[in-house]
């Protein structure tokens, strides 16, 4: 009986992401509101145009704006987060969010956030992982322009995968949901002992203290130190692996 159920559960969870009654073609649930997709058996609620405007104050590129002390947002980002009506552009919405016939796919938890709101209100309070609430990330776009020696503009057409690094890709990310610690040990002995951990991040806990950090008027550059017993070579050895 089990073996028939998870039978029936699969076949129900491959006929809903078909698209357009084509057994070829497949998209996953993604939250217009959220950008993250809607796994498994979780609910997928429909979202009305409607609804979506009534909320403006929470989603809107302006409102993102005014809250985050006036700096806009580039106009490329905000394209990445703009779905196909006119009438939503100025929303920060996800582009991959299937449309039906009487909203948008959004998961439970946004929906209930949304939904409660009956009539439209100034109130800046976006769901607790809505796009609109400090995670207007984006992707490296595919085309890029930069300036030349002699002044000249040129524009060049990037491939993320092929022509980025990974250590580029950190350092230009303006997020990272995940952060990192790399611990070394050493002394007059020749080996080295560490540990490495990895722990979610909480994005309004980070960016809240990089923006009092910035607000002091402080440097952008944040320098590591390697201070403790080690000898030279054990300094060259930790500072070339952190650097990869």
């Amino acid at each position: 009986h089990l073996e028939k159920l998870n039978e029936k559960v699969k076949d129900k969870l491959i006929r809903s992401i078909i698209v357009d009654d084509d057994k070829n073609r497949h998209s996953a649930h993604v939250c217009v509101v959220c950008d993250c997709l809607i796994i498994g058996m979780e609910k997928v609620d429909i979202i009305e145009k409607q609804q979506l405007l009534i909320n403006s104050a929470k989603l809107s590129v302006s409102s993102y704006e005014e809250y985050y002390d006036g700096v806009p947002l580039h106009p490329e980002l905000v394209r990445q987060y703009q779905v196909a009506d006119d009438d939503l552009k100025h929303l920060l919405l996800s582009p991959r969010s299937r449309l039906h016939h009487n909203g948008y796919e959004c998961c439970e938890s946004c929906y209930r956030s949304l939904t409660v709101t009956k009539k439209e209100s100034n109130e800046y309070n976006p769901p607790r992982y809505a796009i609109a609430n400090g995670f207007a990330i984006g992707h490296i776009p595919l085309m890029i322009s930069f300036v030349g020696k002699n002044g000249e503009l040129h524009t060049r057409e990037i491939n993320a995968e092929r022509d980025l690094s990974d250590l580029i890709c950190a350092a230009i990310s303006p997020v990272r949901p995940f952060g990192y610690v790399h611990a070394y040990t050493a002394g007059s002995q020749k080996s080295i002992k560490g540990h490495f951990s990895l722990f979610s991040v909480d994005q309004s806990h980070v960016g809240g203290a990089l923006h009092k950090y910035r607000s002091t008027g402080a440097g952008k550059n944040i320098y590591v130190v390697l201070c403790g017993r080690m000898t030279p070579e054990q300094k060259n050895i930790v500072t070339e692996g952190t650097v990869r």
